[in-house]
């Protein structure tokens, strides 16, 4: 890792390895379609600074008005701003994804962790923005209904901001009903695996947020690239690819769940496209890096002991359960 740079899990500066079980990211994309569009995107363009037609395809794809659509250069980016145009601590669970509180740090921000939704809505409202990942990474946990209802009005009531942090809600087999008057943040990368395309928006709650989230952002913050996923992740043909993705996704999910388990280790199933496992001994992750799999040690994340590992083609759980049994004997 380089050095000052923020850990996040997944390239760590060594070779590339044979099989990464790091990334959430769907394996079985990109769709084909997408392919084609993206080979033809024009590079040598400027996109719209505005981003006025994309901002209606999303608008348009949630109910709103594109006065209430800010676009951004994939989610930890719009966290990042997100933190800086609201005043106020940052309130996240535990575990949870490293960037709430990495962003908050960085902007001088004082931090606050909840293990339990109840601690989280006692802290609410004392916070100036919240986040809740539906579903959670590293753990999977969904949130009831009834809690993200809750949470959005004791937010409302005080002028807290509650994220939604749905990076992975297009993954997920179900989603909890969400309440229209908190922010809605998507990362149409990782459901349709393009990760290296740095593209997101926010639905926001209101416009003047969503006006003041997007004046402090960069000119042409997402590139040619990024607009071109952006509007094919809500178009018809995107909806419908992911759709059958996702039903393939949960199969293999439940399948290796149970090839894991059978091989004598400790598995927690999430709701989306990745499992827990529990690490045979404390440099696991580090063992299976030597051999080319690579994979997500939670600890960093708060929750040490587990592993995160993301469904992957057969031929790469093969590997991976030759790996994990051999290191569990030894």
């Amino acid at each position: 890792m380089i050095q000052g740079q923020a850990f996040h899990g997944g390239p760590d500066g060594g070779p590339e390895p044979r099989f990464d079980f790091s990334s959430n990211a769907n394996h079985l994309g990109p769709a084909p379609a997408l392919r084609r569009i993206l080979s033809a995107v024009r590079s040598d363009l400027y996109p719209d600074p505005a981003y006025a037609e994309t901002r209606l395809r999303l608008a348009t794809s949630c109910q709103v008005g594109p006065e209430r659509i800010s676009v951004g250069a994939g989610a930890a980016e719009l966290i990042f701003r997100a933190i800086l145009s609201q005043p106020g601590a940052v309130l996240s669970f535990c575990p949870a994804f490293g960037e709430y509180h990495r962003c908050a740090r960085a902007l001088g921000r004082k931090t606050v962790s909840a293990a339990s939704e109840e601690e989280f809505l006692t802290k609410l409202p004392e916070q100036g923005t919240a986040f809740v990942c539906l579903p959670n990474n590293p753990d999977g946990r969904l949130p009831t209904a009834e809690f993200l209802a809750e949470a959005a009005q004791y937010a409302r009531k005080r002028g807290t901001r509650l994220i939604l942090d749905l990076a992975y809600g297009p993954l997920c087999e179900a989603l909890p009903k969400l309440p229209e008057d908190a922010d809605w943040m998507f990362a149409p990368n990782k459901p349709f695996g393009v990760t290296g395309i740095r593209a997101g928006w926010m639905r926001c709650a209101d416009a003047a947020f969503a006006s003041k989230n997007s004046e402090l952002a960069p000119a042409w913050i997402v590139g040619s690239h990024g607009v071109a996923l952006l509007d094919w992740s809500v178009s018809e043909a995107g909806k419908i690819w992911l759709s059958r993705s996702q039903k393939s996704l949960m199969s293999a999910r439940r399948t290796f769940a149970k090839r894991l388990c059978e091989a004598g280790l400790e598995v927690r199933e999430t709701s989306a496209n990745w499992l827990l496992v529990h690490s045979p001994t404390k440099d696991t992750a580090l063992r299976l890096r030597a051999q080319g799999l690579r994979v997500r040690d939670t600890t960093n994340m708060g929750l040490p002991g587990w592993l995160r590992i993301s469904v992957q083609p057969k031929s790469a759980g093969d590997a991976l359960l030759i790996a994990l049994r051999q290191i569990a004997i030894d």
